[in-house]
C-alpha cells in the first residue's frame, strides 16, 4: 500500500516522489517517531512533576482559598486563591486541583515545541541539502528536468522535511488530547495549525531563496540559516509570553511579531475558562489594542487570522518571485527592477499601518516620530536588501556595457535601459524605489498630526534616502572589481560602512545631543535620529557632500563600464580580424 502511494506520489510529483523515496526508510521512521514519543513522555512527566506534593501549601494548578487563620508564608508568584486545600489525610480536596489549566500548560508549551521544531530544523534540513546537492553537482541535473520550477521546489519543500513532519504529526493525538481538557475551542486550534502550515511555507520557500543566493558561505549556510530563525522565533516568543509586559510596541515592529505562529495563540487561549490573571501568559486583550491604520483588525479571532496569513501570503508570493528567477539562472538578479517598484510599495505600505499606530502617549505628535524614525530604519535596510537584490556583477555589467556600446539608439533607451532592465547598474531603479516609496511616506508625513515634528520628519526621510543611495552607488561600484569575492568584498565593506560611525558613537559616547559632533550623526546609518536638534543649514551641508559622493562614483563608474564595454568590443573585433587572416 505504501509503495502504491508513492507511485501515486510520482505520477503528481515526481520530485517529491524522488525526496520520499531517500528517506522514508523503515530505520529513519522508527528514529523520527522514537524522538516524538521521548518529546511528548519528557513533557508529561516535567508537568507531572508539577503536581502539588504533600508539603506544597501554594501550587500554580490549586484553586483553594486560605483559611482564614492562615498565618504562613504565601509565595510572591502566587496568590491567596492558589491555597492547596487538603482533608484530613493530606489529600487534596475535591475539586481543587486546577486540571484544565494544568492540559492548557502542556498544550502551549507543546505548541511552542512544534513551531521551533518545525521551522528551526526544517529551515537547517532544506538548505543543508540544498547545498548538499549544489557540491555533488546534482543541482544541475535538477534544473535541466522537464518539470517546472515551482513543481520542482514544492516537491523539495514536501519532502526534504517529511520525517520532521511524521515526528510533528505524532504529536497531535496529546497536542489535542490537551487541547480538550484544557476546554479550548477546537476550531481556533485548527486555525492555528493552518497559521503553522503558512508560515512554514514562508520561512521554508525563504530558506530556499537564501540557499540559492548564499553558495559562497558553503557549510556555513545552514548553521546561519537557522540561527536566524531562531534568533528571530526565540526573541519574539520572550515577549509573547512575557507575563509582565505587553508585547506590542505600537510600532512598525509590531508587523514582525506577526510572523511568529504562536502570534494566533492568545486567540486559542482565551477560550479557557480561566481569567488571564489565572493562566497570566499570551492574553488576548493585548493583541486587541493592535490595528493597522487604525483598523481594528485584531479585535477578534477572525480578522486576526485572516490578516497573518494575508501577511505570509504576499510575503511567500514575493519569495517565489525570487526563487522562479534564481533556481534556473544563478547569475540572474533575484527581483527585476519592475518588479521590485511593487515589491517596496507593497513592503512601506505594510510598514506604515503599523507606524501610524498612536499607543498609549499623551503627545501622539512625538510618538508619531519616534514610529517614523524607526520606519526610517528599517527602510534603510529595505535598501539594501534592494541592492543586493538588484545589482548585477561584473561580467553582466561588461555585457550590458558592449551592448550600449554597440547600439546607436538614443538617450531615451539608455534610461529606459537604467529604469527597466536587468543587466544595467542598480543605482537609478534603487533611487527611483525611493521616490516611489519616499512619496508615500511624504504623503502620510502631510495628512497626519505630526505637529511641530513635521519638518524634522521630513529631513529624516530625505537624509535616510540619501544615506541609503550612497550605500548603493558603493556597492555598484565595487561589484565592477575584478576580484572572484567582489561579492564578499562589497558586503564586508557596505557592513563596515554601516556599523564603523555606531560603534565609533558607542565608544567615544557621542550622542545626538552633543552639539559638538552632532554633524556625524547625518552621515551614519540613523540619521533621522540626529534631524531634530540640527539646524536646516547643517542638514543641507551634509546632504550636499552625499550627494556629491553619489555623482562623483556614479560618474566614475559610468566612465569604467564605458572602458569595459570598448575593451570588450575591441577584443572582439581584433579576434575577428585574426581569424579573417588567418581564412
Amino acid at each position: 500500500m505504501f509503495d502504491r502511494i508513492l507511485d501515486k506520489t510520482g505520477d503528481w510529483n515526481p520530485q517529491l516522489f524522488r525526496e520520499l523515496k531517500g528517506r522514508l526508510k523503515s530505520r529513519n521512521i522508527a528514529i523520527a517517531l522514537g524522538i516524538s514519543a521521548i518529546i511528548q513522555v519528557f513533557t508529561y512527566l516535567v508537568f507531572l512533576s508539577h503536581y502539588p506534593g504533600k508539603h506544597d501549601n501554594f501550587s500554580r494548578y490549586c484553586s483553594g482559598y486560605t483559611p482564614a487563620d492562615w498565618d504562613g508564608y504565601t509565595p510572591y508568584n502566587l496568590s491567596e486563591s492558589q491555597f492547596c486545600a487538603r482533608d484530613a489525610a493530606g489529600a487534596l480536596q475535591s475539586g481543587v486541583f486546577n486540571s484544565e489549566l494544568w492540559w492548557l500548560d502542556i498544550f502551549t508549551t507543546l505548541s511552542f515545541v512544534a513551531i521551533f521544531a518545525l521551522l528551526i530544523v526544517g529551515v537547517y534540513m532544506l538548505i543543508a541539502d540544498l547545498s548538499r546537492e549544489e557540491r555533488r553537482g546534482t543541482l544541475g541535473f535538477i534544473r535541466l528536468s522537464p518539470q517546472s520550477t515551482r513543481s520542482l521546489l514544492i516537491g523539495k519543500i514536501l519532502g526534504v522535511p517529511a520525517l520532521l513532519y511524521l515526528a510533528v504529526a505524532a504529536m497531535l493525538p496529546l497536542h489535542l488530547g490537551s487541547a480538550i481538557a484544557a476546554h479550548l475551542d477546537i476550531g481556533r486550534v485548527f486555525a492555528f495549525y493552518l497559521v503553522l502550515a503558512a508560515s512554514g511555507a514562508f520561512f521554508f520557500s525563504g530558506s530556499l531563496l537564501y540557499g540559492l543566493v548564499s553558495a559562497s558561505l558553503g557549510n556555513f549556510q545552514a548553521w546561519v540559516g537557522a540561527g536566524a530563525v531562531f534568533s528571530f522565533l526565540s526573541f519574539y516568543s520572550f515577549y509573547l509570553i512575557n507575563s509582565y509586559g505587553d508585547p506590542l510596541t505600537f510600532s512598525l515592529a509590531d508587523l514582525f511579531l506577526l510572523l511568529h505562529p504562536a502570534a494566533f495563540l492568545p486567540y486559542v487561549v482565551s477560550t479557557a475558562p480561566h481569567s488571564l490573571d489565572t493562566i497570566s501568559y499570551l492574553h488576548a486583550k493585548d493583541f486587541a489594542e493592535l490595528t493597522w491604520f487604525e483598523l481594528p483588525f485584531f479585535h477578534n479571532a477572525n480578522t486576526a487570522i485572516a490578516f497573518i496569513l494575508a501577511n505570509f501570503g504576499v510575503g511567500t508570493y514575493w519569495i517565489w518571485q525570487g526563487l522562479q528567477r534564481r533556481f534556473h539562472s544563478a547569475h540572474s538578479t533575484v527581483i527585476s527592477k519592475q518588479q521590485s517598484y511593487f515589491l517596496s510599495g507593497s513592503i512601506v505600505l505594510a510598514m506604515m499601518g503599523f507606524a501610524v499606530q498612536e499607543g498609549d502617549w499623551q503627545d501622539s505628535s512625538a510618538y508619531l516620530l519616534r514610529n517614523f524614525n524607526v520606519l526610517y530604519v528599517f527602510l534603510m535596510f529595505m535598501g539594501l536588501g534592494l541592492i543586493a537584490c538588484l545589482s548585477p556583477h561584473r561580467q553582466t555589467l561588461q555585457d550590458w556595457a558592449r551592448y550600449r556600446h554597440q547600439n546607436t539608439n538614443n538617450s531615451r533607451s539608455l534610461w529606459r535601459d537604467l529604469v527597466w532592465g536587468e543587466q544595467s547598474p542598480a543605482t537609478l531603479a534603487v533611487a527611483l524605489n525611493f521616490v516611489v516609496t519616499g512619496s508615500m511616506i511624504f504623503v502620510a508625513i502631510l495628512m497626519l498630526p505630526f505637529g511641530e515634528y513635521r519638518v524634522t520628519a521630513l529631513l529624516g526621510l530625505i537624509c535616510t534616502i540619501s544615506i541609503v543611495l550612497v550605500y548603493a552607488s558603493i556597492a555598484q561600484w565595487m561589484l565592477m572589481m575584478k576580484s572572484n569575492k567582489r561579492g564578499v568584498w562589497t558586503a564586508a565593506t557596505i557592513t563596515a560602512a554601516i556599523l564603523t560611525p555606531l560603534l565609533g558613537f558607542a565608544i567615544l559616547e557621542i550622542d545626538p545631543t552633543n552639539s559638538l559632533y552632532r554633524g556625524l550623526w547625518l552621515f551614519s546609518a540613523t540619521p533621522a535620529f540626529a534631524t531634530e536638534l540640527m539646524a536646516f543649514s547643517t542638514v543641507g551641508l551634509a546632504l550636499l557632500g552625499e550627494w556629491t559622493a553619489i555623482v562623483l562614483m556614479n560618474v566614475q563608474m559610468s566612465r569604467q563600464l564605458k572602458k569595459a564595454g570598448e575593451s570588450a568590443t575591441q577584443a572582439l573585433l581584433q579576434g575577428r580580424d585574426r581569424a579573417a587572416m588567418m581564412s
